[in-house]
């Protein structure tokens, strides 16, 4: 890009989005988890910041469209100094492609968020748990005797680390706490 402004513009653009992203997917509004950080940095204007603020839920689309902006801005001033533009025509396709790509991300992270597991999920496993380990107690101990809890932690572990990859694939970006 020949104009620095124009790369500083997208550069926050992107940086920006990705914010965005994280705060749309945590139900937030970036404006309010990262204002200082976003403001204090020069990444946004409190002006432009408030302006995103009130489009609640397209937040990162508001920052797709930016980036756009900027590289149709830069394409049309290289239209307008340059005699072939074999060059800048393939690099505006190649970021232009880039930034769909980013759009399509973004639709995938709003299908995860739609996605919850069923409720059932927690309290089929809380079930197994009791049951498994009554049972297991039961009829292990009279053949393994004190290895027991040592068998039934193992057992233990391997069911508790599918409900964490089940619950971390119901929260991505690891808002809630496990336990």
């Amino acid at each position: 890009m020949n104009d620095e402004d124009r790369l500083h513009r997208l550069a926050w653009s992107v940086i920006a989005f990705g914010y965005a992203c994280k705060a749309y997917i945590c139900n937030n509004s970036f404006e309010v988890d990262d204002r200082d950080f976003l403001v204090g940095k020069g990444i946004l204007l409190q002006e432009e910041l408030d302006v995103v603020a009130m489009q609640k839920g397209w937040q990162p689309y508001y920052f797709l469209a930016v980036m756009r902006a900027v590289i149709n801005q830069e394409y049309d001033a290289l239209k307008v100094t340059a005699n072939t533009m074999d060059v800048g025509v393939a690099h505006h396709m190649a970021i232009e492609s880039s930034i769909n790509m980013l759009s399509t991300t973004m639709r995938g992270m709003i299908r995860v968020k739609a996605t919850d597991l069923p409720q059932e999920y927690n309290s089929f496993f809380l079930a197994i748990y009791v049951v498994l380990f009554t049972v297991a107690s039961l009829r292990f101990t009279p053949d393994i005797g004190w290895w027991t809890p040592v068998a039934l932690g193992d057992i233990y572990h391997v069911v508790r680390i599918i409900m964490v990859i089940g619950n971390g694939m119901e929260d991505p970006i690891g808002t809630t706490v496990l336990v």
